[in-house]
């Protein structure tokens, strides 16, 4: 039975309006996709959010179930950092979460199922027989024959940042310019207001910790659907 795919943007913990889509979406149940398709995550599942924690147990549970799949976002890398308690790793981004996790009952067992699941997600996944890739921040035309290097790590998380604004605000080149590649990418991590097909592309993340709207892309049929909180 051939597969599709509902990819949903950078979700940053906002599961009431995850719930909003997959009711869109026709499935029954929150994270419940009919038999022939599976939803997708951009990454970015928690900080920013109401429900952060909530967030990430659903996905994963969705994701072991085999009901959906989900690439690792920037914000669950330094999450992920987190957990293997790194030293440059407790950011302000991640309070909420973290306090969340320290609250759990069993925070330990805990934290350890989360870095496993983390530890998990790939940088790309591959799907519809390579005609369809998906990946957080980018990715170059040079990534998607070969296999991924810890220096390309960086880039697919964070996109081509090229410096700040004098807000500070991250400063990014336009990769998907340059992207020639056969397969379609759908991507996140840069908030844009209203999705649309570029350059073989689509960018996902409607922004929904400040907008409210939540989006999907329907592959195969290439339909943009998004909700507002």
């Amino acid at each position: 039975m051939p597969i599709g795919y509902d990819i949903v943007g950078d979700l940053h913990g906002h599961l009431n309006v995850l719930g909003q889509l997959c009711s869109r979406l026709g499935y029954e149940h929150l994270l419940m996709p009919p038999p022939d398709r599976r939803i997708v995550f951009t990454g970015d599942l928690s900080t920013r959010g109401p429900h952060n924690l909530q967030s990430l147990l659903a996905v994963r549970d969705a994701v072991m179930d085999g009901r959906a799949l989900a690439v690792l976002g920037n914000h669950d890398d330094a999450l992920l950092r987190w957990l293997r308690k790194d030293k440059d790793s407790a950011r302000p981004k991640l309070a909420g979460i973290i306090a969340e996790i320290d609250s759990a009952h069993n925070p330990e067992r805990l934290k350890k199922d989360l870095k496993a699941f983390l530890e998990s997600l790939p940088l790309v996944l591959r799907l519809d027989e390579d005609r369809l890739l998906v990946v957080h921040g980018a990715i170059e035309d040079r990534m998607v024959d070969h296999p991924i290097t810890a220096a390309d790590r960086k880039f697919l998380l964070n996109g081509d940042a090229i410096g700040k604004t004098p807000e500070g605000r991250t400063l990014r080149r336009d990769w998907a310019l340059a992207y020639s590649a056969a397969p379609f990418v759908v991507y996140g991590h840069t908030p844009v207001e209203h999705p649309a097909i570029r350059y073989n592309t689509i960018d996902v993340d409607t922004g929904v910790y400040v907008t409210g709207r939540l989006t999907a892309f329907r592959w195969p049929e290439r339909e943009i659907v998004t909700v507002q909180a």
